[in-house]
């Protein structure tokens, strides 16, 4: 098969650089998530699951943005995630513990034999460099082309960080300080200085650049209205409900907003028609996941505590969930209830307003008699 040349991208210049031998990188702490879905919960360990998900469900957007031509001619439909435990780089000298690849996709040409097919290696970087990265993605490409020699592979970094150029860019590799042995390219896309205007207002809008933009930053906007401009794209560009809330659960997990912030935020939701009902929807959404999973956790407490304590576990859960404070009185008064089909009527009431009449439901309990 003919090679398949990595394009040059926005008419920039390749960037070439020799491989430079580096300090052994010190690892710094991700980013913490503050949504509390089940998806948002897994990204303040961090955000490898959400990212995950949303680079498997928009690949051919992300290709199609930094690949337009070859983008075209390959079926996205058809791409297959390849074992990524295949491909661990150990050199605790350079990078502290072993590495393996992010993700690393085949995906076959359209209109041509089965046979015919490229690699697709997409790595997510928080926390090195460029120098850094040149050197693992160089090393991860020896990894891959032992396994598929006859393979093109298309190696993309993202930047999430401050540490690369914004925008699109191709970077060459030059291997040999006195021969010239190869050049070795990939894409990297420079997310963390990158202008989130730009790509909110693109004249091709897609949704994987409303979740983008929320690691970018703007001249002209505030945080709540990039986040607000990113609500709105997935509005008018994504009609799909499972592949909404992944976009809603990425916004709000990466969207880095203040209380104050965050307070406008929801007020200038309510006032956008459209936005509103699908951040509605969402919400409860999440709220009922949340519910679900204090019942399945109240369940398996109960099983093993007994029906009684099992239930008061599950109604902490939720209040936890729902961000209520349950005082040490209030608490007492829970568990000083005996009565399960009074704690379920308690469970349901509370679950269905969100913990909001919580504390009258207490007021009222505590001027009843005892169970």
């Amino acid at each position: 098969m003919a090679k398949t040349e990595i394009p040059e991208t926005n008419g920039k210049p390749t960037t070439k650089a020799k491989v430079k031998s580096v300090p052994k990188a010190k690892a710094k702490p991700r980013a913490k998530a503050k949504v509390k879905s089940k998806a948002t919960t897994q990204a303040r360990q961090g955000f490898d699951p959400l990212y995950k998900e949303l680079i498997t469900t928009y690949l051919n957007q992300l290709v199609e943005t930094i690949a337009p031509e070859l983008a075209s001619r390959l079926d996205f439909s058809k791409a297959v995630s390849q074992n990524k435990e295949l491909y661990v780089y150990r050199n605790k000298a350079l990078y502290g513990h072993k590495k393996q690849v992010d993700h690393l996709f085949e995906v076959p040409f359209l209109n041509v034999e089965e046979s015919a097919k490229i690699l697709i290696h997409v790595e997510l970087e928080n926390n090195d460099d460029l120098e850094i990265m040149q050197k693992r993605m160089l090393h991860y490409f020896y990894l891959i082309d032992l396994q598929f020699e006859n393979l093109d592979v298309l190696p993309i970094v993202l930047f999430f960080n401050q540490k690369a150029t914004p925008g699109i860019h191709r970077q060459t590799i030059t291997k040999g300080k006195y021969f010239e042995t190869f050049q070795f390219n990939f894409m990297q896309w420079g997310l963390g200085n990158d202008n989130a205007e730009k790509w909110l207002n693109h004249k091709q809008p897609k949704p994987l650049y409303a979740a983008l933009a929320t690691h970018m930053k703007s001249q002209t906007l505030t945080a709540e209205e990039i986040g607000l401009n990113a609500l709105s794209l997935v509005k008018h560009t994504e009609k799909n409900d499972n592949r909404v809330t992944l976009l809603l659960d990425y916004i709000e997990s990466f969207l880095d907003l203040k209380p104050d912030e965050k307070e406008r935020f929801l007020q200038k939701i309510k006032s956008t028609q459209g936005v509103d009902q699908m951040y509605q929807r969402w919400s409860e959404r999440i709220a009922n996941e949340a519910i679900m999973q204090g019942l399945e956790k109240g369940m398996e407490k109960g099983m093993e505590k007994g029906k009684i304590e099992g239930k008061i576990e599950t109604l902490m859960t939720i209040l936890e969930t729902f961000n209520v404070q349950c005082s040490t009185q209030e608490e007492t008064l829970l568990k000083s209830i005996s009565d399960t089909h009074r704690l379920d009527e308690i469970l349901i009431a509370i679950a269905k307003n969100q913990g909001q009449n919580f504390h009258e439901m207490m007021m009222q309990i505590s001027q009843m008699p005892s169970s």
